[in-house]
């Protein structure tokens, strides 16, 4: 087979989204696909905030001249990031509990730490109509892991910054 011949036999994209449409992204998935954008979108604006947040406390004239207080703040800055990808495992998996994809809790919350971790989810088998959760949740956690990553180097930038580079009064914030 050339690549002329391969490319005329590929399945017309508007007739195969439609089939995915009905058999792979069905009620369910699709309400918990709507539960996904929430949640992602809550991360985002929580960690934005936490990122201003720290940029005005680093850019303060008392921690501009008090460095010491910069790692502790830095640190606690970690752990609230930590918190949030934690807080998401357990309210995918209450998700998921709620809509009775797994019988039991301690399952949904291992299988969606596995898949929000891209780590993977091991020997549970998914009924069909849940097939398409590992991409959905894996796809979050990218999402989201790459958010609390942009945001932590960008503190970490501001930490790292002498304080005759520090805004003054968070001037650069207001912009």
């Amino acid at each position: 087979m050339n690549w002329l011949e391969h490319i005329s036999a590929v399945t017309n994209s508007f007739n195969l989204a439609t089939f995915y449409s009905i058999h792979v992204f069905n009620e369910k998935v699709k309400l918990f696909m709507c539960d996904t954008v929430v949640i992602l979108g809550i991360h985002g604006f929580y960690i934005a905030f936490l990122t201003r947040l720290f940029q005005r406390l680093v850019g303060g004239a008392f921690i501009k001249k008090n460095t010491k207080y910069l790692f502790p703040i830095y640190l606690v800055a970690v752990f609230l990031v930590l918190l949030t990808h934690v807080g998401d495992i357990f309210i995918f998996a209450c998700i998921l509990d709620s809509l009775k994809a797994f019988a039991d809790p301690l399952r949904a919350f291992y299988f969606v730490g596995g898949m929000y971790t891209t780590v993977g989810y091991g020997d549970y088998t998914l009924p069909t109509e849940w097939q398409a959760l590992p991409l959905i949740i894996s796809f979050c956690g990218l999402f989201a892991f790459s958010m609390s990553g942009a945001s932590l180097y960008t503190m970490l930038g501001s930490f790292l910054k002498s304080p005759a580079e520090q805004p003054k009064g968070g001037a650069a914030l207001k912009e």
